[in-house]
């Protein structure tokens, strides 16, 4: 009796840890984020290319330029950041440009085949 005891309690732990880590991991999966800005979201699917991430600290701001590929269309990226940015405080200010506090995001889409590079600058206001 005691083993089935023992035996049941080791089958719920495995069996509620393995949905515990199941949904942790389908959570953190689900939203990842640039690591040259640490607050703007990478488009799920998408590969930050992290050898062309170039970050400046200035007086003035900081000034930052990072690039993500991965499959899609320019209209599906660009639906994907216009409504994703001004969740996030940024405030569509026309073409690919978005501002917050002190800062301009530029984030520009090009097309090859079927992949898509997404290239984004942050960086301070001009005045």
């Amino acid at each position: 009796m005691k083993n089935r005891i023992i035996a049941g309690i080791f089958a719920v732990f495995f069996l509620f840890g393995g949905t515990i880590s199941a949904a942790a991991y389908s959570a953190s999966s689900s939203s990842q984020f640039f690591t040259a800005v640490t607050d703007l979201p990478l488009m799920p699917g998408f590969i930050e290319q992290l050898d062309e991430n170039m970050i400046f600290d200035k007086p003035e701001g900081r000034i930052v330029e990072t690039e993500a590929v991965g499959r899609g269309t320019r209209e599906i990226a660009e639906g994907f950041y216009l409504e994703t940015l001004p969740q996030l405080g940024w405030r569509f200010v026309g073409g690919h440009r978005f501002e917050r506090g002190e800062e301009t995001l530029e984030i520009d889409f090009s097309e090859q085949a079927d992949y898509i590079t997404i290239h984004v600058t942050v960086k301070p206001n001009k005045g």
